[in-house]
C-alpha cells in the first residue's frame, strides 16, 4: 500500500488529492455560510415578531447563536483538518515533486 508511484501516475494522484481537498473547502465553506444564517435566525425571528406584532411577548431558548458559532467553528475545523490529510496523501504517494501546491 505505501508502494511508490509510477512516474506517468503522480501528477494523475495529484490532481486528485486536490480536487478531493477543494471539494471539502467548499463543504467548509457552505457549513460556516449556514452557521451564520442560524446564529441571525433567532434575531431575524425577533425583529419580524416584534413589527408584526408588537404587544405579543416572544419566548426564545437563545439556542441559534450556540448552534450556529458550533456550525461555523466545525466549518473551520474542516477547512484545516483536510489539508493535513492531503498534504500526507501527496507526500506518501511521492507526488509532492509534481506541482507548486504541494505543501
Amino acid at each position: 500500500m505505501n508502494t511508490p508511484l509510477p512516474d506517468h501516475q503522480k501528477g494523475t494522484e495529484h490532481l486528485a488529492v486536490e480536487r478531493t481537498f477543494l471539494a471539502w473547502v467548499r463543504t467548509s465553506i457552505s457549513i460556516i455560510g449556514l452557521g451564520f444564517v442560524v446564529a441571525k435566525f433567532g434575531v431575524w425571528v425577533r425583529e419580524l415578531a416584534a413589527r408584526l406584532e408588537p404587544q405579543v411577548q416572544i419566548h426564545s431558548t437563545g439556542m441559534s447563536l450556540p448552534i450556529g458559532v458550533g456550525m461555523m467553528a466545525f466549518g473551520g475545523i474542516l477547512t484545516v483538518w483536510p489539508r493535513g490529510i492531503a498534504t500526507a496523501s501527496i507526500r506518501r504517494s511521492n507526488a509532492a515533486k509534481c506541482g507548486p501546491t504541494a505543501a
